[in-house]
Formats: structure tokens, sequence, C-alpha cells
């Protein structure tokens, strides 16, 4: 057997999982004092069984709390608006309550109330960026969908104005919330789009955590647990959104798609989706999701072209074992495998191809050499890229 190889791992939050632990959430935020500024997304939540139960506990337990609704993926302008209204007097702790966009605008918020300046002053990416101070509010971490992770992570993903605007992170070890209550129940009125493009947000980032060049023994344990959960649970989460094992498999999944991106990076998918989600207006999971099996095969392709007894090709492998389900089958038949299972997934769940956003066989030059492709486990060149997006239109 080798030596464990060395690494390093961030901090996570302190996790609360599994159904009903929600009802905890009141109890929990109390810890911080008795103002709160609940984060949620435009309806949904306010509006569930779920989001009436919490503001009524909130009530009941003598807190004090205003409300922000988040519309969309969030704009730094959002944040700096929001955070001016309560730097004189910010609140004792801040929670956010939905999916991946709004649980990043409670953390960008619980980091930018406390410093002077913009938002953008901070972002990755500004050429004259200026280092925060890793200050922040309290801040817990309520997901109602299983997707991004961000309830665990150190980051949060923000748009920024500009032509074409672009996305890019509010970043810092101490960022990571306090507490993530993670609980099924939230997500079983999501409708199936959005747990489709959710759940194949979770397994992208789980599989390019797995195979990342920098991924280490500890981001593989979470990852292929995550993988899995995830493969087994995603149709049934989709077909039932009541059934709450199959929830419970695919919130799993996203917590430790998050904590393994966190640690081990991702690849080529989300190199796509930081520059397409710029120029349109396409859901970050439907990017994802639509180009998962397009770059595995693509990864696959050129790895055994190289390399044939490639470490990442055998994780390739362990990946297909889970997802096809047969026994005692060669690596090369578990790696053409999960290419194909993939892509049938993904057939199956009616992932809108990127052609229905707009994007034309011209416009993929371009995007291609603006992807970036840091911690994919082959290099890609441009043609190749390119090739990976026409084939999807």
């Amino acid at each position: 057997m080798e030596m464990a190889g060395a690494f390093k791992f961030s901090r996570i939050p302190e996790i609360h999982f599994g159904t009903g632990s929600s009802e905890k959430a009141v109890s929990l935020a109390v810890r911080f004092g008795e103002r709160m500024l609940l984060v949620t997304g435009k309806s949904s939540f306010s509006n569930s069984k779920r989001g009436k139960r919490l503001l009524y506990d909130l009530d009941a337990a003598g807190i004090k709390y205003d409300i922000i609704s988040v519309s969309g993926e969030p704009v730094t302008t959002f944040i700096d608006k929001s955070a001016s209204v309560f730097r004189e007097q910010p609140p004792d702790v801040i929670v956010a309550a939905g999916g991946g966009s709004v649980v990043d605008a409670g953390k960008a918020l619980s980091a930018i109330i406390p410093v002077p300046g913009k938002t953008s002053d901070y972002l990755e990416g500004n050429p004259v960026r200026t280092a925060h101070p890793g200050t922040r509010l309290p801040f817990i971490a309520l997901p109602t969908t299983a997707g991004t992770g961000s309830e665990v992570t150190k980051n949060a993903v923000l748009s920024a104005p500009g032509a074409p605007a672009h996305k890019s992170s509010l970043r810092h070890d101490n960022f990571a919330p306090d507490i993530a209550v993670v609980d099924p129940v939230l997500a079983a009125g999501c409708p199936p789009d959005i747990t489709a493009a959710s759940g194949l947000d979770a397994l992208t980032q789980l599989l390019e955590a797995f195979t990342s060049t920098t991924a280490s023994g500890m981001t593989d344990a979470l990852a292929f647990s995550g993988l899995e959960r995830g493969f087994g649970s995603i149709r049934k989460a989709v077909e039932d959104g009541g059934d709450l094992s199959a929830r419970s498999d695919m919130a799993y999944a996203a917590m430790l798609s998050g904590i393994a991106l966190a640690n081990a990076g991702l690849g080529a998918v989300h190199g796509f989706a930081s520059v397409l989600g710029g120029y349109y207006k396409i859901p970050h999971g439907v990017i994802c999701g639509t180009l998962l099996g397009a770059v595995t095969r693509a990864n696959i392709s050129k790895l055994k072209g190289s390399d044939g007894s490639s470490i990442c090709l055998k994780k390739y492998s362990a990946a297909g074992r889970l997802i096809c389900k047969k026994e005692n089958k060669s690596d090369d038949y578990y790696i053409m495998s999960l290419c194909d299972e993939l892509e049938k997934l993904i057939m199956e769940l009616d992932i809108p191809r990127l052609g229905r956003y707009g994007i034309t066989r011209d416009d993929a030059g371009k995007l291609a050499m603006e992807t970036g492709i840091k911690n994919n486990p082959v290099n890609l060149d441009k043609d190749e890229l390119k090739a990976i997006l026409v084939s999807r239109l």
C-alpha cells in the first residue's frame, strides 16, 4: 500500500444533516443574538409551509428580523445596495434559506457588511483587488435545493455588471458558514426541472473533483461517496419530489460536492460555465448538466490516447461501475459505460441543449478561447473545447 500523500483541507461548517433538521434553525440562530437578517429567494421559500413555520418560530422566540429577497443569481450591485442598509446597525446573524444563489448572497452579505468599499473591490479577478481581512458576520446556510453545495464552501459566486457580465468569486478561508442546516424536506417542493439541473450540477462537481489534478485521498473518498448516492437517486428525486430517501441522497451528494470542490477544484465543465454564464442567461445547473457527458467523453478519449494506465482512467472506471451497476467487467467497459450512461441520463432528464439559449456554431470558437480548464485531468485545446460546445448545440 502506498503512503498517503500530503494535502490541505479547508474548514467546513458545523453540519446538521437530516430530515427535520431545519426545525433547529431558530435555536441555532439564537446562539449569535436576537437580531437576524433572513435572506430568501423571491417567493418560493417564504410562501412554503416550512418558510411560514420558520417565520412563526422566529416570532415566537422574540427574534427581530429583516428579510431580503434575491431574484436570480446575486449581482455585486445588489450586494452593495443591501449591505449599505445594515452597515450602521448590523444584524447579529445572517440566515440564508434558499438555493445556491440565495446562499451565495447571504455569504457575500456576511462578508461585505463589516468592511468598507464595494463588493467588486474584493472579487477575484480584479487587477487592483483589495485583500479581504476575513472578518464577517455569523452566517447560517439553509439550502432548499441539492446542487451547488454552497452551504459548505468558502466562496460566494457573484455576477458583476459589464459587457459581457462576468462571474467571479468572493473568497476567503473564513467565509465558510458557521452552520449548515441540510434538511432534505426543504427540497421536496422543488420542481422537476430544477431538481434535475441542480442534481447534475452536484454530480458534475463530484466527478470533476474526483478526477481533478489536485485531488487527494480525502477528497476522493468524499466524492466517491457522493457519486454513489447521487447516481443512485437523481432519477427518483426528479420523478417523485416527495421521495425523501432520494431527496436525502441528493442533499448528501450536493453537500459532499461542495466540500470536495473546495478542496480539489473543478475542471472544464465549470470552465465553460463561467464563460457561458456571463454571455447568456443560462441556469448554471443547465450548463453543467448539458456539458457533463460531452466533456467526460472528451477527457477520456484524450487520456486514452496519451496514457492508457492513467490514474484518472481508473477513477472514471470506478465511477462507471457505480452508474452502470454491473459486475465483473473490464475497466474499459466501465469507462465507456460512464460516458454512455451520463449521456442517457442527460437525455432522460430533458436537460436543454445550448442552442435553445441562442448559442450558435459561430459563437463556439470565441467561447472556447475564453474557457479555462484549471484542474481538468487532461489539457483540452481550443479546437477540442469548441467541438464539445458544437456537440451540445
